[in-house]
């Protein structure tokens, strides 16, 4: 069969600024038809901004981490409080009882019943104080910490944006059209550059009702079938090979056909730089 079809990119994209800011640095092969390679940088912003952003948000990530440092070390001295004076208690409490038995005994007066009671009420008191301190202290340790995550996040969120300030190519392409010179100022998300991917063509043509069942009711699958295009231009026609890979989803609804999709193949000598999308082809 025969049938007439385009040829469009497989993959193309627009690239939009990442960043905002002035354009500091353009690519030279950054124009019209022109190929970049996957991982060029197309388009730099001018980074300055970016980098301060950089340096101040490590800055304010060291002063959280001392904070945070100091708080623990707060917290630990507080906990080593707490267990010296629990100590004492314990002390005082032993003292107390054995007050008691001299008072019976008569050995001792029930004023140093009454002193050893005090002390440790006091002793109880101090307790409980360091009990305290130490559950303010564990909570800002907490605090200081969650300030730490806050700010690594911000740090990992400004080198981000510094290494957006580098457009660069996802692929090997070509390019459609360019929008940036430098000096611009460009927002977030404007578009800098139209690319499709350099040898990554399609070829979609559209088969009738009769052809379809035709071909599918052959034992060959379609998937997979072989197809030659003929670009008739010039004195001498464009050839090149394609494999059919995908079928469009739904019948169109002006022709009544379906839409076939197949990947151009190799082609013969010069065939890759002189092959465009939009280019109407022969498809047999």
């Amino acid at each position: 069969s025969s049938v007439f079809g385009e040829v469009s990119a497989r993959r193309a994209v627009e690239l939009r600024a990442l960043v905002a800011g002035p354009v500091g640095d353009t690519c030279d092969r950054l124009i019209v038809g022109e190929r970049v390679s996957a991982g060029e940088v197309l388009v730099r912003s001018d980074p300055f901004a970016y980098e301060g952003a950089v340096d101040e948000a490590r800055a304010n990530l060291v002063e959280a981490e001392a904070q945070l440092t100091e708080a623990q070390s707060q917290f630990e001295a507080t906990a080593k409080d707490l267990g010296r004076i629990a100590e004492q208690v314990a002390i005082a409490e032993r003292d107390l009882e054995r007050a008691r038995d001299l008072v019976r005994s008569r050995n001792v007066a029930q004023r140093t019943v009454a002193e050893r009671e005090l002390t440790l009420v006091q002793r109880r008191q101090s307790l409980e104080a360091a009990e305290a301190s130490r559950t303010v202290q564990a909570a800002r340790v907490e605090q200081k910490r969650a300030a730490v995550d806050r700010l690594r996040w911000r740090l990992r969120q400004a080198e981000r944006n510094l290494n957006d300030t580098a457009l660069r190519a996802p692929f090997d392409a070509v390019v459609r059209s360019e929008n940036v010179g430098l000096g611009k100022l460009l927002s977030t998300n404007d578009i800098v550059a139209q690319i499709y991917e350099a040898g990554g063509l399609d070829v979609r043509f559209t088969l009738s009702d009769s052809q379809f069942g035709r071909l599918s009711a052959d034992k060959k699958p379609l998937i997979g079938r072989e197809a030659s295009l003929v670009w008739a231009v010039g004195g001498t026609p464009v050839k090149a090979a394609a494999r059919i890979d995908r079928i469009a989803p739904d019948v169109s609804s002006i022709s009544g056909g379906v839409a076939i999709l197949a990947r151009v193949l190799a082609a013969e000598p010069a065939t890759e730089t002189l092959l465009r999308p939009g280019a109407f082809v022969s498809v047999s």
